[in-house]
């Protein structure tokens, strides 16, 4: 049964099983590069439990709305973050688990058209991945930029960064293993 958006296009990028036995997907609306981040929760039987659209309206950023994308998304104990793009610059969003409502939204702008496509949890907050300086700034699979990797506090304020250039155009997924972090991505 489709949930998706009542404009042009609806496109899921990622979905998760969810603790309480529901699921939860994100993705965009509508067509680059008037997008907005897409968020839509189901029950453990599959029924619709809420959907919501996060634009530049409802996460306080300025400007038009344009190429907002939801990337990822990964559950916590008290939420859910989504990594993706506000504006063309990368986000982290953090959303309350039975309604949606954003509760922190952190708007990145690590170098020309970027975005966050994953991150993880870590002790001391969060670990996200992406790309910077897009070159197809109207390809939301392989941007062609910089790989890039930033540490986030727990409410998504960026705390520091580093470039993943010299090995990676795009950084794509990024996990915990023990207490080392890898992250994957194209060439």
């Amino acid at each position: 049964m489709p949930f998706g958006w009542a404009g042009e296009e609806a496109q899921g990028h990622y979905i998760i099983a969810c603790k309480d036995g529901g699921a939860l997907q994100v993705g965009e609306t509508g067509f680059l590069p008037n997008t907005g981040i897409l968020a839509i929760k189901l029950d453990r039987e599959g029924n619709l439990k809420w959907r919501q659209e996060y634009s530049n309206r409802s996460t306080g950023a300025s400007g038009h709305g344009t190429y907002n994308l939801g990337n990822s998304v990964i559950e916590v104990e008290d939420g859910y973050w989504i990594a993706g793009a506000i504006n063309r610059n990368s986000a982290a969003l953090k959303i309350k688990k039975d309604t949606g409502e954003a509760e922190f939204v952190s708007i990145h702008s690590n170098g020309g058209y970027d975005a966050y496509e994953h991150l993880v949890e870590t002790n001391g907050g969060l670990v996200a991945v992406g790309y910077t300086n897009a070159w197809d700034r109207e390809n939301t699979f392989f941007a062609e930029g910089r790989g890039y990797l930033a540490f986030l506090d727990p409410e998504g304020s960026k705390t520091g960064g580093r470039s993943l250039r010299e090995d990676l155009a795009q950084a794509y997924r990024i996990a915990k293993h023990g207490q080392s972090l890898i992250v994957s991505g194209l060439v």
